[in-house]
């Protein structure tokens, strides 16, 4: 369990404040690299999806592509300096840094109404949102024949 210091430590001190950071990107570089690990060659994988999760009054859409090219772009903002205990600073570089070890393009987009759930609701939108979007590319289609879903026949590295 990563604990996070507290915030008077956090504000006076840059050395905990980039442990704690270097914490969160670790688990989110750990994450990706294990994703990257299972979806192995990507051979057969719908490749593609798009996966909607809603918490509380807070929408997400998750827009992911297994292409060998990571990316992520996000609109998620939410509103505060922190959530819960983590610095929300924290939950984009979570998910950048998961996007760039599994290797993936990963877009979240907030639905207009995102804004009227809790800070935290955003957050365990996303995050679901980019776990169906994960259970949907990763499906194997036996039209593809095991072959990788690309006009090029190869995802790039």
């Amino acid at each position: 369990m990563i604990r996070r210091p507290p915030r008077s430590t956090l504000s006076s001190s840059s050395a905990a404040s980039d442990v704690y950071k270097r914490q969160v990107e670790d688990v989110g570089i750990a994450v990706g690299q294990a994703l990257c690990d299972a979806l192995g060659t990507r051979t057969g994988c719908v490749r593609m999806a798009t996966a909607q999760h809603q918490v509380g009054a807070s929408s997400i859409e998750a827009v992911l592509d297994l292409s060998n090219r990571p990316g992520c772009f996000s609109d998620l903002s939410v509103g505060v300096e922190f959530v819960g205990d983590t610095s929300a600073e924290m939950v984009s570089h979570f998910f950048e840094s998961l996007a760039s070890a599994a290797r993936v393009t990963l877009h979240l987009v907030s639905s207009p109404d995102a804004h009227a759930g809790t800070p935290l609701d955003a957050v365990c939108a996303a995050a679901g949102a980019v776990g169906r979007a994960f259970k949907h590319c990763s499906i194997r289609d036996s039209r593809l024949c095991g072959q990788v879903a690309s006009s090029k026949g190869t995802l790039s590295v």
